[in-house]
């Protein structure tokens, strides 16, 4: 039997609800930020919905509609991604997808289509899909993955059903993590913290990626201090962009749970929370929500542009935060 994510409990009591009314829809959103397993989750789900013999909620793992699964080769599953070397889900997938499910089903049962990340659909491709969505045919069952829900039209929204997932520090999770590291010398609750509750991400803190965060905070604090320059650390961390955006979105997260609650249930590294208390005496909230945003722009960007000058993309970011004055 497969075993469900601790932090994604809520999500399978629902599904496990519908199918036991037989109310299940015909399109799930699954929305929430990166690393809380939401495209596992979408796999997972796929499985049961394809097994011949599920049993509490969980697909066998044992009959031929399991094994095809395991080796990739069922008919009647479906999962569209961006093709190699393309940032963004093309027209003509979708196009090639709408055309296989005017067929039936190979193996005479449901037939599941994973699109993930649903936001890189450009707006031909989500058009092309939406009759799809309207009138999806006997047995088909569409599951939307996406880490941006704000980045999806008001009508792709409407014709789902939307399981969100949000970030976790029970200890359930904080359990999780300690199993799966492989480095007993680290800290699961630090690490958990440091990705504020996005519980593969901490598995991702573990050694080096670690110490890079710290390196970068510690420049960070240089750059807001008037001690060195933006484009000097732009110069300095162009290359690891994306991982940049991604501690600066989860940094803020941790502010605003810090703020919540006084800091007391958070492990931060000193540097880190040094920069909250320095961030908390700040009266400029509206800059700060324009950086926030700007930050979720600046990550769709790497993630839809074949060719984007990072360096200029992390001055604009760096810039920003200088600006609101935190000295």
């Amino acid at each position: 039997m497969i075993e469900h994510l601790p932090w994604q409990q809520s999500q399978w009591q629902r599904i496990e609800s519908a199918m036991a009314s037989n109310n299940l829809a015909h399109a799930y959103l699954l929305t929430g930020p990166e690393g809380l397993g939401k495209g596992l989750f979408a796999r997972q789900l796929a499985q049961l919905l394809l097994c011949q013999s599920p049993a509490a909620g969980r697909a066998c793992g044992k009959c031929h509609a399991c094994s095809l699964l395991q080796t990739g080769a069922h008919p009647d599953l479906a999962i569209i991604t961006p093709e190699e070397g393309a940032r963004g889900i093309k027209v003509d997938q979708i196009r090639d997808l709408c055309q296989q499910l005017q067929q039936t089903s190979q193996l005479k049962g449901r037939r599941v289509i994973i699109i993930e990340p649903a936001e890189l659909m450009n707006m031909a491709a989500v058009n092309s899909l939406l009759k799809s969505l309207e009138e999806p045919g006997v047995g088909v069952v569409f599951l939307l993955v996406s880490h941006h829900r704000y980045r999806l039209s008001a009508t792709l929204i409407s014709r789902c059903q939307t399981l969100a997932f949000a970030p976790d520090l029970s200890s359930e999770t904080l359990n999780w993590v300690e199993q799966e590291l492989n480095d007993s010398s680290q800290d699961p609750k630090r690490l958990l913290d440091l990705a504020a509750g996005l519980p593969f991400m901490a598995l991702e803190y573990g050694g080096e990626a670690y110490q890079k965060r710290v390196a970068f905070f510690s420049d960070f604090d240089q750059l807001l201090q008037g001690h060195t320059n933006a484009i000097k650390i732009s110069e300095k961390w162009h290359a690891d962009s994306q991982y940049v955006l991604d501690w600066l979105i989860g940094w803020l997260n941790n502010f605003m749970v810090w703020q919540v609650e006084s800091g007391s249930a958070l492990t931060l590294p000193e540097g880190e929370l040094s920069l909250c208390q320095r961030l908390s005496r700040t009266d400029n909230t509206q800059g700060l929500f324009a950086v926030y945003d700007s930050l979720l722009r600046a990550k769709q960007q790497l993630l839809q542009q074949q060719s984007i000058n990072t360096q200029l993309l992390m001055d604009d970011i760096l810039l920003q935060w200088v600006e609101l004055g935190l000295n």
